[in-house]
């Protein structure tokens, strides 16, 4: 199975099953059988849940990949807003507007730490725009 998990239903993959973050949950990850993707996008739907939520998920989402399979990442990196802000790239009020459209920011670094706990090979970390984005395989 592979799965697109979002936050905006415009964002959706064709020929991916996708699920869309409802009032900061996403009931039907739970009906998911653990270890059975093949790949999962989980595409800046922690952004817009309460930070105890986004955790959750991440974690959730994690268990649901197959040995061989592979989970990307994608959320808003708050310490590029900060060093963007630092050196003047974005103004403050460039910085409310973002922050505003947010519940919670996740450190990347963490998800990289709870993928490589979890028997995960990172393959990549790249940065665009305010984003960051983990791609990974599950190799045990």
């Amino acid at each position: 199975m592979k799965l697109h998990i979002t936050n905006d239903e415009k964002n959706k993959i064709t020929g991916i099953e996708t699920l869309v973050v409802k009032n900061n949950s996403i009931e039907e990850l739970q009906t998911i059988i653990d270890n059975s993707c093949t790949f999962i996008f989980l595409d800046n739907a922690t952004d817009c849940m309460d930070y105890e939520n986004a955790v959750k998920t991440i974690f959730d989402t994690i268990r649901k990949v197959r040995l061989n399979g592979e989970l990307v990442i994608k959320g808003i990196c708050f310490d590029k807003i900060s060093s963007l802000y630092a050196s003047g790239e974005l103004d403050i009020e460039e910085v409310n507007k973002k922050l505003c459209s947010l519940t919670s920011f996740q450190n990347y670094a963490n998800i990289v730490t709870a993928l490589e706990n979890s028997g995960f090979q990172i393959g990549t970390i790249s940065h665009s725009g305010l984003s960051y984005e983990i791609k990974s395989k599950r190799i045990s």
